[in-house]
């Protein structure tokens, strides 16, 4: 018998990557079917620590707290979006609204005028931010998240 070293394997990292979009692609399609623990599972299938901080990634796992209303998730990865990413309104405004969802509306307001200080030309934040802080509750009607509807 012979006995010989373990083979090492080669990872294409093209080959990584087109994994990785194509499990994003997945886990987003699975939101919009409201199937939260498919897209967890694809997003959990995503390996590799330089990975998981990736703007992208990191988006759809937002999204993916969003449907599922885990807002202690959502904080703390928007929080890390809108330090990665500034330039990028999403963060701040999931940010804000996680925020808001814990009850914790001045740290959430905090949030939505430094958004707004970081991007004072953008309509968005402009709007968004103020409309989750100021009426989220409204004559015992909640207001939507951006971009969802109810």
């Amino acid at each position: 018998m012979k006995v010989g070293l373990p083979q090492e394997t080669i990872v294409d990292p093209l080959q990584t990557m087109i994994r990785v979009e194509t499990r994003l692609q997945y886990a987003n399609g699975y939101l919009e079917l409201g199937m939260t623990k498919e897209a967890a599972d694809e997003l959990n299938a995503i390996e590799g620590d330089d990975l998981l901080e990736r703007p992208d990634i990191l988006k759809v796992r937002i999204k993916l707290y969003l449907e599922s209303k885990k807002w202690n998730l959502m904080t703390r990865k928007a929080k890390k979006l809108a330090e990665i990413e500034p330039d990028n309104a999403f963060g701040w405004i999931y940010w804000a609204y996680a925020l808001r969802e814990r009850n914790r509306t001045e740290e959430a307001k905090a949030v939505a005028e430094k958004a707004i200080d970081v991007h004072p030309d953008d309509a968005t934040l402009w709007f968004k931010p103020r409309m989750l802080l100021l009426t989220a509750r409204r004559g015992g009607r909640r207001v939507s998240p951006p971009g969802q509807s109810r």
